[in-house]
């Protein structure tokens, strides 16, 4: 950022200023909020209108200022050339500038210029107002309006808006101005106040601490969206939901281990939800028949005996096989079936004859033991020698 320029220039030509545009001459600078030594409010709204404004420096060079801008001005103390700090500079935004054009080519020009405050200048209004809670590029955009010289404006600043409930926040860059607050010098109110949307202990979020206890943690939820501090998550024994992501962090007490250190440890565990869940009407089970029960056993049979026999076929598989298509055509279900199946389907068909054959061999082979056992015994039975009778 260009350090302050002179407020004497060189002697320059007269020149004609345009409705749009005026070109300042050299004014003392006044301090911030000090009684103004410049017009009255209402010298100044009697004053011609313009939307731009050129300063010249030592080089001549054209430094133009718009209505609308924010810009960097030169604190009261400072002068041109002096060693300053960028977040030293004062800092406001252009809302009007007015001048006054002379028959010798010489101009009054002041623009009206609404603050943006640092701590400090909070501080001094709000006595119960920390400032260590706002960083030193941080600014907070008041009410209070000042007439200005544009000699003191040093350069065009970007003003970036932090908005800590905003999940696709605008990167920031390190080193840039930026606001979230708005003040009302009158009332001696600040809204938001500080820390009202941001972790447990109400701390706003200072991007120029780096300590790892105040590194925030922001919860993209809808029903949260808000940002913790590292050392209040762990403080609070918080806990992640593996229900919702790694993102989701759920802050509460928790019943932790003790490590070898003595000090208690994160305890992971599932949340579970304090409503309860109405429970499901109860219904009456049908009444099995004779009929049902007979089936379902013949069912279950065929799903047990068929999974065992193919191996990686279950029992849904050869349920949807037995279905047909959703068509009136005849269709052949057999084709339907892959070759693989189709085979151990075929070989499940063949080892069942074949059990059947041996089934009935071994039928066969019962009854003929039994046919000649009869036999046997018949014969015994005839064979047999008459008992002898006594005298």
């Amino acid at each position: 950022m260009a350090r302050g320029r002179p407020a004497t220039k060189a002697p320059q030509k007269p020149q004609k200023a345009t409705s749009s545009k005026v070109k300042s001459t050299s004014k003392s600078r006044k301090p911030k909020g000090e009684a103004p030594s410049g017009p009255s409010p209402e010298e100044f709204a009697a004053m011609a209108e313009y939307q731009s404004c050129s300063v010249d420096d030592n080089d001549e060079y054209h430094h133009m200022f718009n209505k609308h801008d924010t810009i960097a001005i030169l604190p009261n103390g400072f002068s041109p050339g002096d060693p300053i700090e960028p977040w030293e500079y004062w800092v406001g935004k252009i809302k009007e500038i007015r001048g006054e054009l002379y028959a010798d080519g010489s101009n009054l020009v002041y623009a009206k210029v609404q603050w943006y405050y640092n701590s400090k200048d909070v501080a001094g209004v709000i006595k119960s107002f920390d400032p260590l809670v706002i960083g030193q590029f941080e600014r907070i955009y008041s009410d209070h309006y000042d007439l200005v010289e544009p000699e003191a404006f040093d350069s065009v600043i970007p003003m970036y808006k932090f908005d800590e409930e905003d999940p696709e926040q605008t990167y920031i860059p390190r080193g840039s101005f930026f606001r979230r607050y708005n003040f009302e010098y009158r009332a001696r109110n600040l809204r938001p106040k500080p820390g009202t949307d941001s972790c447990v202990c109400h701390t706003p979020y200072n991007p120029d601490d780096t300590e790892l206890a105040n590194l925030m943690h922001f919860c993209p939820r809808p029903s949260c969206r808000r940002a913790y501090h590292h050392g209040c998550l762990i403080a609070a024994k918080s806990r992640e939901n593996p229900s919702m992501g790694a993102t989701s962090i759920r802050i509460g007490p928790s019943k932790g281990k003790k490590g070898e250190d003595g000090k208690s440890t994160i305890a992971t565990t599932r949340s579970r939800s304090a409503q309860k869940q109405p429970e499901p009407a109860k219904r009456g089970r049908p009444k099995r028949t004779k009929q049902m029960v007979e089936e379902q056993d013949t069912a279950s049979l065929v799903e047990s005996t068929s999974s065992a026999a193919i191996p990686g076929l279950s029992s849904r598989a050869l349920r949807l096989l037995a279905c047909s298509p959703d068509t009136d055509e005849v269709v052949d279900l057999q084709e339907l079936v892959p070759f693989s199946l189709s085979s151990a389907l075929n070989g499940l068909e063949s080892e069942g004859e074949d059990q059947e054959d041996e089934d009935e061999d071994e039928k066969g082979a019962v009854a003929k033991t039994e046919s000649s056992d009869e036999v046997s015994a018949m014969e015994v039975e005839e064979e047999e020698p008459p008992k002898k009778h006594g005298n």
